[in-house]
C-alpha cells in the first residue's frame, strides 16, 4: 500500500456508532484506572492540589478553620475545579475526591481529542492515534495527574478547539451550536489566562456569523454570558472580584515584571525550549502551525500570553514543569488533525508521520516520565507530610503559622495560617502590593515582617530553598525579631518567632 493510500485510509471518517464505542472505552478506561489506583494511599506531587482539597472541604463545612473568616474561593486560581472536587468529596472520603477529580480530568481529555477527530473527519485508527498522541506528549501525564485544574483545562481548551473546527467545516451545512460559546463563557473559570481565547474564539465566531443579524449575535453572547455567570457571581460575592485574583497576588509577591530585559528573555525561552525538548521530535509540528487555521490561532494566543508573562511574570512559566504551558499543546494536536485530512499529500503524510513518531516516541519514554511524576509525589510524602505531622506533634495549639506553601499545611493541620503570598490570606497581598511589586523586590523583608506583624504570627514555616532566595528569615531578623529554628531536619524548616517589642506592646 503506498504512503498515499494509508493516509487516506486513515483519515477516512468513522461512522458515529464508532466514535461511540470510542468514548465508551475511554470512559470504562477512566473508571477502571480510578477502581484500582484508589486502593492504596494518594499523593499529589505539588503543593497547590492541597490548596484545591482545602477550600473544597471549607466549602462543604461553611467554615475555614486555618484561615477564619476567609471565603473557600480566595485563593482559588479554578472555581469549576474547586466546585467539582467539593462534589466528589460529597460522596467520598477528601484525598479519594480530589484523585477522583484528577482522573475525570484525565479522562475529559481525550475525549475531547476524540471529538477534535470527529471535527477533522478521522477514522477509528486516526481518533485512536490522536488520543495517543495529545495524551502522552511531554510531561502531559504529569500535569493531568497531578491534582491540579490542568487535566479540566486541557479537556476545555481541547473541546473548544474542537468546535470551532467542526463549525468552520466547508463540507458541512452552517446550523446553530451552542456549544462553543458556552465553553469559550466557562473557560476562563477553568484557568484565568484562557479567558484570551475565549474572546478569540467568540469574536471568530460572532465574525463568522455576522450576516445572521443582531438576534444572533446577541444569542451567542448570553450562552457565553449564562456559562460565566454562575462562576463570575459566586467570585463576586465571595472576593468581591468576579475573576480569581490568584495570578496579582503571586504576582505583587515575586515582582518579576522589573527584571532585566536580557534575564526575562532568558528564563521565558529557557521555559519554552524545555517544553518544546520535552516534545520530541514532535515539535516540529510547531513548523505547520501557520499551514492551518487553528494552528495560527494557537500561534496567535500562546505569543499574547507568554508576552503577558514576560512583561510581569516571566518566572510563572517554569513553575510546576511548566504547567502554564501545557495548555498550548491542544493547539499542535488539532493542527496536526487538520492537517491529516487536507487535500495537499505532502502535508497529509508530514502530520501523519509526525503524530506515528511523536506517539511512539512518547510511549518509548513513558515509563521514565512517570518515575518522574512518582519521585514529585515523594516529595509530598517524605517532606510536606513529615513537616505537617511535626507541627501536630510540636506547635502549641494557638499557634500562628506564617506560611509560604499553604497547601498541605492547610489539609494536614488545624493550625491558623497567614499566607505569605497573599493566596489565602487576602491582608498579605496588600504590603505586597504597596511594598513589595513598586521596589521590585528590594521592600520585601519589610512586607513579610508587616504581615508578620499584623497576622500576630508566632512561628514561621519555611521551605530551605525558598528562605535562600527570598531571605524570610534574614529580613525578620533585620526588622528586629526573634527568630529560633526549632525543626532543623528536612527541607522545610520551622522557626519560633517573637515580635520586636514595640510590637508586643
Amino acid at each position: 500500500m503506498r504512503l498515499d493510500d494509508l493516509t487516506r485510509g486513515l483519515s477516512a471518517p468513522a461512522s458515529p456508532n464508532v466514535r461511540r464505542a470510542l468514548a465508551a472505552a475511554v470512559v470504562l478506561a477512566g473508571c477502571a484506572v480510578f477502581a484500582v489506583t484508589s486502593r492504596g494511599p494518594q499523593w499529589f506531587p505539588v503543593d497547590d492540589a492541597y490548596i484545591t482539597l482545602h477550600n473544597a472541604l471549607a466549602l462543604l463545612r461553611h467554615r475555614d478553620e486555618n484561615f477564619p473568616g476567609v471565603s473557600p474561593l480566595v485563593g482559588a486560581t479554578s472555581g469549576a475545579h474547586v466546585l467539582l472536587v467539593a462534589l466528589f468529596a460529597a460522596v467520598f472520603e477528601p484525598l479519594r475526591a480530589l484523585h477522583a477529580a484528577r482522573v475525570l480530568g484525565a479522562t475529559l481529555y481525550p475525549l475531547a481529542l476524540l471529538r477534535v477527530g470527529a471535527a477533522t473527519r478521522a477514522s477509528a485508527p486516526m481518533s485512536l492515534l490522536l488520543m495517543a498522541f495529545g495524551v502522552l506528549l511531554g510531561r502531559t501525564p504529569h500535569q493531568l495527574m497531578n491534582g491540579l485544574e490542568t487535566g479540566l483545562a486541557l479537556a476545555g481548551v481541547t473541546f473548544a478547539l474542537a468546535e470551532h473546527l467542526a463549525e468552520t467545516r466547508a463540507d458541512e451545512p452552517e446550523r446553530p451550536r451552542v456549544w462553543l460559546p458556552l465553553a469559550c463563557g466557562a473557560l476562563p473559570f477553568l484557568r484565568p489566562e484562557l479567558a484570551l481565547l475565549s474572546v478569540m474564539l467568540l469574536g471568530l465566531r460572532l465574525y463568522r456569523r455576522r450576516s445572521e443579524g443582531p438576534r444572533a449575535l446577541l444569542r451567542d453572547l448570553a450562552l457565553a454570558a449564562a456559562a460565566a455567570a454562575p462562576f463570575a457571581l459566586a467570585y463576586l460575592a465571595s472576593t468581591g472580584s468576579p475573576i480569581p485574583s490568584t495570578v496579582s497576588a503571586k504576582r505583587n509577591f515575586f515582582a518579576e515584571g522589573c527584571l532585566p530585559p536580557a534575564t526575562k528573555r532568558l528564563w521565558v525561552l529557557g521555559n519554552l525550549g524545555v517544553v518544546v525538548g520535552l516534545m520530541g521530535y514532535a515539535s516540529r509540528a510547531l513548523l505547520l502551525l501557520p499551514l492551518s487555521s487553528v494552528g495560527r490561532l494557537g500561534a496567535v494566543f500562546g505569543a499574547v500570553m507568554v508576552g503577558a508573562y514576560y512583561v510581569s511574570f516571566p518566572g510563572a512559566l517554569g513553575h510546576y514543569e511548566q504547567r502554564y504551558l501545557y495548555v498550548l499543546l491542544p493547539f499542535v494536536t488539532a493542527a496536526l488533525a487538520v492537517g491529516a485530512a487536507d487535500r495537499r499529500r505532502w502535508l497529509r503524510w508530514a502530520c501523519v508521520a509526525l503524530l506515528f513518531v511523536g506517539a511512539d516516541e512518547s510511549l518509548w519514554r513513558a515509563k521514565e516520565r512517570w518515575v518522574e511524576h512518582r519521585r514529585a509525589e515523594d516529595f509530598t510524602r517524605y517532606e510536606l507530610d513529615a513537616a505537617a505531622r511535626w507541627m501536630n506533634e510540636r506547635l502549641p495549639r494557638g499557634a500562628r503559622v506564617l506560611v509560604h506553601d499553604v497547601g498541605y499545611v492547610s489539609w494536614a493541620t488545624r493550625f491558623a495560617l497567614i499566607d505569605i503570598v497573599g493566596l489565602k490570606s487576602p491582608g498579605s497581598a496588600e504590603p505586597h502590593r504597596a511594598l513589595t511589586w513598586p521596589s521590585c523586590g528590594a521592600r520585601r523583608g519589610e512586607a513579610v515582617a508587616r504581615i508578620a506583624r499584623e497576622g500576630r504570627a508566632t512561628h514561621l514555616v519555611a521551605l530551605t530553598s525558598w528562605d535562600g532566595i527570598y531571605r524570610f528569615v534574614d529580613s525578620l531578623r533585620a526588622q528586629r525579631w526573634q527568630v529560633r529554628e526549632i525543626r532543623a531536619q528536612g527541607l522545610y524548616r520551622v522557626y519560633a518567632l517573637q515580635a520586636p517589642p514595640e510590637v508586643r506592646r
